[in-house]
């Protein structure tokens, strides 16, 4: 039976309204950045109260008075001395919202206007910085109106301004204008002082006092020679694939600023369309330049106006003693300011190492004196590659010749896994192992406890599936860490204080509850207590409450909602079903069936195989995860069943386990999908328990679709298994990794120049001619101004296509980036994938 353009489009319209109103509006809320001060929770969030009303878009800043929450002991277990007790709490009830902002009209009058949303919030000590469109607001954490910090701008320009590259007077005493909320103000990556804030704006260090009396600390603006530099920013590479935001860190007890100095001027130009023209962006392809980063030390008076810039030079640069050195991943200050450390990593990522350097180190000029000299804190190699991550900590200590640290590593097993370690400036060395087995620490920032030596930490060790909150001695070694979650769901805990933890939680069907973890200690320092309290709750009638099938620990869940005006709700969103399987070289994977609504037991389904496939992603996990269930949930609706496999070389299973695709993208991945698929074909698994029953997928029927590297595996899973799938719908996929940034790219595959085979097989390209033959059975879209996968890459596969006169179709959205952001265009994709597989599955 054929179907329309307009039939789809209404049956995508249709799901989309009775989807979105199946479950609580707390799914579409935004709750971050949580912090505990003086015994108030604050976080960021844009939470409504009305079980009808759609979350705001504007973000407003929360403030929950912890002492107000009530509390119910439940009683220890003989195993674990950590107790619970639950309470249901809106958080309408206890939250006090941060909804306006004190600014200045053009005649001084004090107003108060309302807050276009938060964007970032930080603290320090009583102050809260808020951020919103490059500007910046103070509060007092005890007051709840914060304050705009108007643009107080030069009237000469900038540009104009007289300066040394060492030691300059900034900003002269020239007539200021005041400006609030002017958007040119454009301050970017602020960070808060005591007195002061640090940002970004056009590509330089500025600083501002609390007044908007701004002062501007690097030039490499008006660095004529090299117009790609850039002071305190972090390039792209560094943001897509080593996920460090930042180019700079504020010392937490001086005026010092430890920042990096980069260039672009090497890397080499690519052009993306961008407003229908052919715009050049700097992009390091694989095997090409790279950004050259320079580590520099500033020290400035915002009351003086003055500046010092330093560096290293000569023999005492991290360049010259570590000529391996590619990229500085991750940098900062030690807590007492007093050096800093840096952790930098080689090009072919398989070397590591963390350093640490003294303020003494950095000069105005190069001279003849010689400075402390650089100390290794740590150091490793790996055959696959290092994992470069954010779960570390550094600790205080009393005397300059020790640091002290936790670090993580995959080192041993395989399995990223905890070290305390001690260094002496004298070369001695203690390390001790915290965890071990075969299970991995989760990439999350820790949380230590020092004055009880404890250490807070994510891990799945007791399911590769979900996520759990532990504690463990970093001194009193040989125990096991406690669990400090409920097994069932997984977690995501957030934690800045040695007495409250966040926890938020859910299950694959069972959208996230957010709860306050209280931690007391006895006389030993041992936890012996926990107080769980729910602040994100939707309010439920007793008897919505009844139908619940599980509690946690008297916690109600957010489940679906019980419309009676909505027939057949089972059928319509049905829950998913997780299976394991090992494959035929005893490899042991998980994947997840959803079957069609209307599913009847003695009927096989046409199959989408929704797929990604590459490392640092699972799909497969115990969690709620609203975007992806969407679109997995769209294809039940339209009568499909759905498959979603974690292959070898997904995350949190492993290094050895990960590195199956290394120098092999895109030939490993498919044969463990396939091999699931044929399991849950030949196991019946989900099927109807009557004997003879039919498998729920069709193998005759299976559609492979995916986006960005899922957008490659579905290409190259058509161009080689033509035979098995019937159908790809690829979304801005990678078609030779040559045209991909070289960070990600060498990680797996090494240099282009070097692996030159291995290159040639993981191309799309080398496979063109083996697409089929036959129409309707290759659709592609990508989006014109894509800035990851960039359209070159389609381009040339269409090209290769069109010369082996393989039929395709092809959709470009010009207006869109790697993801689809605008509404009207993900309906269109949706109406468009589901055309094709409602008529030619």
């Amino acid at each position: 039976m054929s179907h329309s353009w307009d039939q789809v489009r209404n049956g995508v319209r249709q799901f989309r309204t009775n989807f979105q109103s199946m479950y609580p509006v707390q799914v579409l809320t935004v709750v971050k950045d949580f912090t505990v001060h003086c015994n108030n929770l604050y976080f960021l969030s844009n939470h409504v109260t009305s079980a009808d009303t759609c979350p705001s878009r504007k973000i407003s800043l929360h403030k929950v008075n912890l002492h107000t929450l009530n509390t119910v002991p439940i009683p220890r277990t003989e195993d674990n001395n950590y107790l619970t007790a639950t309470r249901q709490l809106p958080l309408s009830d206890t939250s006090i919202t941060f909804t306006d902002y004190l600014s200045q009209d053009e005649k001084g009058n004090t107003v108060q206007t309302p807050l276009p949303g938060i964007s970032t919030m930080e603290r320090l000590d009583n102050t809260l910085m808020l951020t919103c469109n490059g500007n910046i607001y103070i509060s007092d954490t005890d007051k709840q109106m914060p304050t705009l910090i108007p643009y107080k701008a030069n009237e000469r320009s900038r540009s104009n301004s007289p300066c040394s590259p060492m030691m300059s007077p900034i900003d002269i005493n020239l007539p200021k204008k005041t400006i609030y909320g002017d958007p040119q103000a454009n301050r970017v990556d602020p960070k808060l002082g005591k007195d002061n804030i640090t940002f970004i704006r056009d590509r330089d260090l500025w600083c501002t006092d609390f007044a908007g009396n701004e002062r501007q600390l690097t030039f490499c603006g008006m660095n004529a020679e090299d117009p790609t530099l850039k002071c305190g920013v972090a390039e792209y590479m560094m943001q897509e694939e080593f996920h460090r935001f930042t180019g700079y860190h504020r010392c937490p007890t001086k005026n010092h600023l430890l920042y990096l100095e980069t260039s672009e001027r090497n890397v080499e130009e690519v052009t993306v369309s961008k407003n229908s023209m052919q715009e050049p962006i700097r992009y390091p392809r694989a095997g090409k330049p790279n950004a050259q980063s320079v580590l520099k030390l500033l020290e400035f008076d915002h009351a003086d106006g003055v500046v010092l810039h330093k560096q290293l030079w000569g023999e005492h640069q991290i360049q010259t003693q570590f000529p391996w050195i590619e990229y500085i991943v991750r940098f900062g200050w030690l807590p007492d300011g007093q050096s800093v450390w840096v952790q930098i990593l080689s090009r072919d990522q398989k070397k590591t190492a963390l350093l640490k350097l003294y303020p003494s180190q950095f000069t105005t000029t190069d001279t003849n004196e010689t400075p402390s000299s650089t100390q290794i804190l740590w150091e490793e190699s790996n055959p696959h590659w290092i994992n470069v991550t954010d779960t570390f900590h550094f600790m205080r200590t009393d005397s300059l010749e020790k640091v002290e640290f936790i670090w993580s590593s995959e080192k041993g097993n395989g399995y990223r896994h905890l070290y305390h370690v001690e260094k002496w400036s004298d070369g001695r060395t203690g390390v001790r192992q915290l965890t071990e087995g075969t299970w991995p620490c989760v990439d999350r920032p820790l949380y230590v406890d020092e004055q009880r030596q404890l250490v807070y930490f994510t891990a799945k060790r007791e399911s590769p599936l979900e996520s759990h909150f532990y504690v463990t001695s970093y001194l009193d070694t040989g125990k096991e860490p406690v669990l400090l979650t409920q097994q069932g769901y997984s977690h995501t805990v957030s934690m800045n204080s040695p007495d409250y933890f966040v926890d938020c939680f859910s299950t694959l069907s069972d959208p996230r509850v957010i709860l306050i973890g209280h931690i007391q200690h006895d006389e030993k320092d041992r936890i012996h207590s926990a107080l769980l309290i729910p602040t994100l709750q939707a309010s439920s009638t007793a008897a919505e409450e009844e139908e619940n099938e599980y509690k946690y620990d008297g916690v109600t869940p957010l489940r679906r909602r019980r419309s009676s005006d909505m027939t057949n709700l089972a059928d319509m969103v049905p829950n998913g079903d997780i299976f394991s399987f090992h494959t035929s070289d005893g490899v042991l994977l998980y994947g997840c069936l959803y079957k069609p609504r209307h599913y009847q037991a003695d009927t096989s389904y046409p199959t989408v195989l929704h797929v990604y496939g590459g490392p640092k992603t699972q799909l497969v996990t115990n969690e709620f995860k609203f975007p992806r269930l969407m679109r997995y949930l769209m294809s039940v609706y339209f009568g499909f069943a759905v498959v979603i496999i974690d292959s070898r070389g997904s995350t949190d299973r492993g290094l050895e386990f990960e590195a199956q695709l290394q120098l092999k993208l895109g030939q490993v991945e498919l044969k463990d999908q396939m091999e699931g698929l044929r399991f849950l074909h030949d196991t019946r698994f989900g099927a109807g328990t009557e004997e003879g029953s039919p498998s729920v997928i069709d193998l005759k029927r299976v559609a492979i679709s995916g986006w960005s590297y899922g957008g490659y595996l579905s290409l190259m899973g058509l161009a080689q298994y033509g035979d098995f799938f019937k159908m790809a719908i690829a979304g801005a996929p990678v078609i030779e990794w040559e045209l991909y940034d070289a960070a990600y790219t060498e990680r797996y595959m090494g240099l282009p120049q070097e692996q030159v085979e291995a290159y040639r097989r993981s191309s799309v390209l080398s496979y063109a001619s083996q697409f089929p033959d036959e129409e309707n059975r290759l659709l592609i879209a990508h989006g014109l101004i894509d800035e990851n996968v960039h359209y070159r890459n389609t381009e040339m596969l269409v090209t290769e296509l069109v010369k082996a006169n393989k039929p395709h179709y092809l959709q470009v959205y010009p207006s869109e980036k790697h993801g689809l952001r605008h509404a009207s265009v993900n309906e269109h994709f949706e109406t468009l994938m589901f055309y094709w597989l409602t008529n030619y599955l």
